[in-house]
């Protein structure tokens, strides 16, 4: 499964304040399993998943980086998907749940730019990075 992390410098939200950077606020994914694009996405409203229509991931990414706020992509080729519980009363942030629903397997993220870090840092666990893009 090809997994983009989309990393962004606005936010809203009592979460927001937990960011401790300018840089990577919120964050949210888009997967890709050889069949369809689903975005999902995580706010104050509650977790929205969307299909994409894309020609192609090179056209996708291309429109992506027009987004003014968004500050940083990675895109992971996800193996095995980590064997992680559910525990919901710990997902509340963006974050958690990008790593969830991807299956990496980097452990616990406090906030975006700590999932960005970890994503770099454990690169070749159970995911490969194709791609790294920062603005």
């Amino acid at each position: 499964m090809i997994c983009i992390f989309c990393f962004y410098n606005v936010s809203s939200g009592i979460q927001s304040r937990l960011a401790f950077s300018k840089v990577f606020k919120h964050c949210n994914i888009v997967m890709y399993d050889r069949d369809i694009w689903l975005a999902t996405d995580f706010d104050l409203t509650g977790i929205h998943s969307r299909r994409i229509n894309a020609p192609s991931a090179r056209a996708f990414i291309r429109g992506l980086k027009h987004i003014e706020s968004l500050t940083a992509l990675v895109v992971a080729d996800v193996g095995v998907k980590a064997d992680t519980r559910w525990k919901p009363y710990v997902v509340r942030s963006c974050n958690e749940l990008d790593r969830y629903i991807s299956g990496v397997d980097i452990g616990f993220t406090f906030n975006p730019k700590h999932l960005y870090n970890k994503l770099l840092k454990y690169n070749g666990s159970n995911y490969k990075i194709l791609y790294d893009w920062r603005r």
